[in-house]
């Protein structure tokens, strides 16, 4: 399943007829984060995100769930 961009901006995954949306299209601009939420876009047009952009989003996700798990060890360490 490919990473989509739709027609309002917003970059998920479509699941019919809600969507896995990751960047939302009215986030910050100057401070896109990752933002996963389901959303009808239903009404909106989508094409495939191409891969490098996928690969850069997946690779943003990678590096947010490892920040995750060093700052669960960080924490145990100070119990």
């Amino acid at each position: 399943m490919n990473l989509s961009k739709f027609s309002c901006g917003c970059i998920g995954w479509a699941f019919e007829p809600k969507v896995l949306v990751l960047v939302p299209c009215d986030g910050d601009r100057n401070d896109p984060s990752i933002f996963p939420y389901w959303r009808d876009l239903s009404d909106k047009t989508h094409e495939p995100l191409d891969v490098e952009a996928s690969r850069k989003l997946l690779d943003d996700i990678a590096e947010l769930v490892h920040d995750g798990h060093k700052f669960r060890e960080v924490r145990s360490l100070l119990k």
